[in-house]
């Protein structure tokens, strides 16, 4: 009997150190408190730096620690500060508080036609965490209030001229940035715009019941001031445009009317021609890198249905330098008149008498004027227009002039040509030669008649001699 009764007394005791031993069971409700107490699901639960888990819909997470020591419990969630202690163990449930983060809303204010800040606006936020409620605007257009994450704000802006403004602003996690545009009461704005691409159009005439109230600036806008709740007739031009018709009535509400600006086709004719002035057929006509067609016998294309805009215009042609410009609307709509430089190549010129002997220092002209002399090789190298046509004359004392026409297709980068020149008789040497001929013939003349003479005056001579011994005979006879 005592034996059993010891067994039992060991059991009950073992029973009663497991007891004490046990889990301990620990409740952490979650919850914030403005002006009504309000659970917080999904916060995370931290126990000794491990996650636990998140509280449910009810704002509650249970857990069980061994309770053998004291824990540390830290609680998290977007928007609220971290709440972290240490929780005994004698502990069986906690209460924590979230409060959330303070952040910053940061307000600007601006004209809805023109973006400029408008300084000295009341704004007035109204929404949780709010201590000053109303602030004015500094001279950036800018106000900033201390908001919570996590909630909704309602804000209502006044300024004077301009319609009152309410919004209701949403603050996430982060501190927030925005925006607002006022609209005048008297005024709104006219915003051209680029049907094709939205860009917007600069210089655009507008008019109002058919008075002409202005043009649009470098971003398409024009700011009237007109009273509202009326019905108008607007109508904006521009060159290059179609013309933009609407009948409006403009509300309380409306601060730009955009319109919708089509781009007008237009039909614009280039002309090509040479240096001399001549029509180049067949050109090609490439704008922004695509050929669209050919010059005609007169040097002439028409551009059919080309919108309004800036354009790269190339003009091309075998034979001569191709040219590259630009076009815009100032050229849309006229005749565009281009001239191609004729390319240059090199012209090779030798000269050779009849033997095939070269013939330096030989004087070269094309067309009549000076190129220069043949070298010790008997040529000469010039640089020529291609599909131009030359008259090359060589002349050198002692030879008879000589011309050849010549030219260079297009295509050919080169060319040689080869004059054969005769010699010269020099008629002035004939001529004197013949007269010293003639001089010596004359000469010859004189001498022969005079020799002649001479024999004729000797036999005079000789007879009155013999006269004279005639008659001394007949003397003596008597």
């Amino acid at each position: 009997m005592k034996v059993h009764c010891r067994l039992i007394f060991l059991v009950l005791c073992v029973l009663l150190l497991a007891g004490g031993a046990q889990a301990a069971t620990l409740y952490v409700n979650v919850f914030e408190k403005t002006t009504n107490v309000t659970a917080i699901p999904s916060a995370s639960v931290f126990v000794n730096g491990a996650l636990a888990g998140k509280t449910g819909a009810d704002g509650i997470f249970t857990f069980s620690h061994p309770g053998t020591s004291p824990i540390t419990v830290k609680v998290l969630k977007p928007g609220y500060e971290s709440w972290e202690e240490d929780v005994g163990m004698a502990e069986s449930s906690i209460l924590v508080q979230l409060k959330k983060k303070e952040l910053a809303l940061n307000i600007g204010i601006f004209d809805a036609d023109t973006a400029i800040p408008i300084a000295n606006s009341q704004v007035r936020v109204m929404g949780p965490n709010i201590t000053e409620s109303q602030k004015m605007t500094d001279i950036n257009g800018s106000v900033t209030f201390p908001a919570q994450a996590a909630s909704i704000y309602n804000v209502q802006i006044s300024a004077p001229n301009y319609q009152n403004r309410n919004e209701v602003v949403e603050m996430g996690m982060e501190g927030k940035n925005i925006q607002f545009l006022l609209i005048r009461g008297d005024r709104f704005s006219i915003l051209a715009k680029n049907a094709a691409d939205q860009s917007p159009v600069a210089n655009v005439e507008v008019f109002i019941d058919g008075v002409l109230k202005g043009k649009t600036d470098g971003k398409g806008i024009l700011s009237l001031e007109i009273p509202r709740n009326k019905v108008y007739n607007i109508k904006l031009s521009k060159p290059g445009f179609t013309d933009y018709f609407e009948k409006k009535m403009i509300s309380d509400s409306e601060a730009v009317v955009t319109a919708s600006m089509a781009v007008a086709p237009y039909q614009a004719s280039i002309f090509v021609f040479d240096e001399t002035k001549a029509p180049v057929q067949g050109a090609a006509i490439i704008i922004d890198g695509k050929t669209l067609g050919n010059t005609s016998q007169y040097g002439k294309y028409t551009f059919h249905d080309l919108p309004s805009g800036q354009y790269v215009l190339e003009v091309k042609h075998p034979g001569f330098s191709s040219l590259r410009r630009e076009i815009g609307e100032d050229d849309l709509g006229k005749d565009i008149t281009v001239e191609l430089p004729f390319n240059l190549a090199d012209l090779t010129i030798f000269v050779e008498d009849e033997g095939y002997h070269v013939i330096p220092g030989v004087s070269i002209s094309l067309n009549g004027r000076n190129a220069g002399i043949t070298d010790d090789n008997g040529a000469l190298k010039t640089k020529v227009k291609v599909s131009t046509e030359y008259n090359v004359t060589a002349s050198m004392k002692g030879y008879k002039p000589v011309t050849m026409t010549t030219g260079i297709d297009p295509g050919n980068t080169s060319s040689t040509i080869t004059l054969s020149m005769e010699k010269d008789i020099n008629l002035g040497i004939f001529m004197m030669a013949g007269l010293i001929i003639a001089v010596i013939i004359i000469i010859i003349l004189v001498i022969l008649l005079v020799v002649r003479r001479k024999p004729r005056t000797r036999s005079s001579h000789g007879n009155s001699k013999s006269h004279g011994s005639s008659g001394g005979g007949k003397k003596g006879e008597i």
